[in-house]
Order: structure tokens, then sequence, then C-alpha cells
């Protein structure tokens, strides 16, 4: 079974031109450079797959992950605390974020 986790990241008046540049901002201003190494990794090491967007008209950047239920346990119990300071980081610097989880059963 997997776990479809989407997050969606706007920041009003940014003017970004693609992914890579809102990217490059959210993950400054997420300061979390151990989560960012963590998700790197093991989209690397193929524990999710994952689809990106951006839509320049409203400037919000979307990440899809596919996780695999024990990849998605296990990150969850490793991390949890770090992804909850990160978007503490990211509301703080004016980004507008949203999580969903799908348990694809």
């Amino acid at each position: 079974m997997t776990v479809t986790q989407t997050v969606t990241a706007t920041k009003a008046g940014a003017g970004f031109e693609d992914f890579e540049d809102a990217k490059v901002q959210y993950t400054a201003d997420a300061n979390a450079s151990a989560l960012a190494a963590t998700l790197n990794s093991a989209g690397a090491g193929g524990d999710f797959t994952v689809v990106v967007g951006f839509n320049p008209a409203t400037q919000t950047m979307t990440v899809e992950r596919t996780w695999t239920d024990d990849d998605w346990a296990a990150y969850l119990a490793e991390h949890d605390g770090a992804r909850q300071a990160a978007k503490a980081n990211l509301e703080a610097a004016g980004w507008t974020t949203g999580e969903t989880i799908v348990d694809n059963a």
C-alpha cells in the first residue's frame, strides 16, 4: 500500500519564475537543511516517487510524494518534529502552506 502526501506552498507577492526559483526560497525560509537532506536522500533511495508543479499566476508550488506505507511511517516517526518546525519557519516568513495525506489502501 502507499500514502500520497501533497504539499502546497504560496508566498504572495514573491514573483517566482518557476518551481526551482520558488524551491530555493522555500528551502531557505524553512531553515531545515537536515530535513531537506533527508528528503533528498529518501527520494534518491526510492522511498517515494515525486511529482512537482508550479502555478506562476498564483505563485503556488506543489510537491506530491507517494510513499510506501512503511517508509512514510518511518519518516514521520523520525522527522515529525522537524516537519512542524519547518512549517512554523515558513509561515513566519510569509508562506501559506498546506498538506494533505491520502492513504491509498
